[in-house]
């Protein structure tokens, strides 16, 4: 594309010159020929000799022109199309995680992932974590190691920054989302979280949920065990577009209890909500769930000081 610039601005001249000789040649010709009929320039070899190259010239020249603006366009054209690829090449960008590793350490790099983009992020992050029901592909977490994990510490600084806004539309149906869910609440008024309703039919059916990330409206990372090993990121605005609006439809239709909105405390009442709905969960999935539910019964103390 610069190449046809730069050519184009040093043939400038040269195709002034031409106009102006095939002008010059055009009209010293138009002159003989309407001085011949008023007197015998023919009788004079040089004059007719002067007018037969005129004759000669004039279509070689205009010749000459018409293929030299042609050959402009037909660059003007390739310049077109190059600059057509490269804005289509621009629009999406994809990255491929490491498929090749195992399922734990793969979602280990995506949280890593996600930690970054949300540490550049600009101003928005909407959290999609809805599908109903998941066995993690990890251990459960610890609580208290959960919250110091990188992907935490960021999205806490997110919500630390004006202007910002991180919205989270979860279903809790493990501990660690209960957990997660736990601990944003309390980081501050940037931070809003809702949850999906509980009684919902279509939620509570193994019905596909899309499931992702999506970052500043332009960037969507679908990370979920459901991917299996087709895990990614796109950076596309209109692929951001299509998916906030997904997010922002969902949000609208889920469920009316608010677990926290913008500027405003967390609601106990709901989060109880949440809690017996995780318990209920475990105690129909899992044998053993003394330690589990001892460690989601911590979070009661932080719900009662709510409630004051």
């Amino acid at each position: 594309m610069n190449s046809y610039k730069s050519i184009k601005k040093k043939n400038t001249v040269q195709r002034l010159i031409t106009k102006t000789v095939t002008y010059l040649i055009a009209v010293t010709g138009g002159l003989l020929s309407v001085i011949n009929l008023f007197y015998p320039l023919f009788e004079n070899m040089q004059i007719s000799l002067l007018l037969m190259v005129v004759c000669i010239l004039l279509p070689i020249l205009a010749g000459t022109r018409e293929f030299t603006e042609l050959g402009y366009d037909s660059l003007a054209d390739i310049e077109k199309s190059i600059s057509n690829i490269e804005d289509s090449l621009q629009a999406v960008e994809i990255k491929l995680f490491d498929d090749s590793i195992p399922d734990d350490h793969l979602m280990i790099e995506v949280d890593k992932y996600i930690a970054d983009r949300i540490s550049t992020a600009r101003n928005s992050v909407y959290d999609l974590v809805w599908q109903y029901k998941i066995e993690d592909t990890r251990p459960f977490i610890d609580k208290s190691k959960f919250v110091e994990k990188e992907l935490d510490k960021r999205i806490k600084e997110f919500c630390g920054k004006e202007g910002n806004k991180y919205y989270e539309l979860i279903v809790v149906s493990t501990p660690n989302r209960y957990y997660k869910m736990m601990n944003h609440i309390k980081y501050g008024n940037r931070y809003s979280c809702k949850t999906i309703g509980f009684h919902n039919d279509i939620m509570s059916t193994n019905f596909p949920k899309l499931q992702f990330v999506l970052i500043d409206k332009e960037e969507i990372i679908f990370a979920s065990s459901r991917y299996g090993r087709n895990i990614c990121a796109c950076k596309s605005k209109k692929m951001g577009a299509i998916l906030a609006a997904y997010f922002e439809s969902a949000w609208e239709h889920s469920s009316t209890r608010t677990i926290k909105d913008f500027g405003k405390k967390a609601d106990p009442i709901s989060i109880e909500h949440a809690r017996d709905y995780l318990i209920k969960m475990i105690c129909e999935r899992n044998t053993e769930t003394n330690e589990l539910l001892a460690n989601i019964n911590e979070y009661n103390t932080d719900i009662e000081k709510l409630k004051k």
